[in-house]
């Protein structure tokens, strides 16, 4: 809500108060004008819906992301568009605690995703992840194989992971 619209508001009771006859305690009322509570209160109803009620807006993208629509969908899962693909992914190394493993990788196009056992990726499902890299299940064309993503030297260019 702008300044300019509370500001509005703000005059609006303010006039409310005054055509309705109020005074302040202890002060009497000198020739103060009475009007309808009903026209005032009908008059601050519509004042508050036109504030209150959001207006549209038309996001123009150029070819980048709406930063308006959700990355988590309504399930709480991305969509299979979404997941990367395996021919895409470059692991760049694994974290690890007592019990778990995680797979710092990145796609083709320079994001960084991290990936535990279980998670999906397009057409497959990361199976297991070890010290040296990430194994994944994949099936492509109905042909189902399993990947072993060993972690990026660093050496290779990035076209050439």
């Amino acid at each position: 809500m702008s300044l300019r619209s509370i500001l509005r508001l703000v005059c609006l009771a303010l006039a409310m108060v005054a055509l309705s006859g109020a005074t302040a305690p202890g002060r009497a009322a000198s020739g103060a004008v009475a009007a309808d509570p009903d026209v005032l209160l009908e008059e601050l109803e519509r004042t508050l819906g036109e504030l209150l009620t959001p207006q549209p807006y038309d996001y123009l993208s150029d070819g980048r992301r709406d930063p308006f629509v959700p990355l988590i969908h309504a399930d709480g899962m991305p969509t299979r568009e979404d997941l990367p693909s395996v021919e895409d992914l470059i692991v760049v190394g694994v974290l690890w605690a007592d019990t778990e493993y995680l797979a710092l990788t990145e796609t083709r196009d320079g994001r960084s995703l991290v990936f535990r056992p279980g998670d999906e990726v397009r057409n497959g499902k990361v199976l297991d992840i070890t010290e040296s890299g990430m194994v994944v299940h994949h099936s492509h064309y109905g042909v189902t194989r399993t990947v072993t993503l060993r972690i990026a030297s660093g050496e290779e260019k990035r076209d050439e992971r």
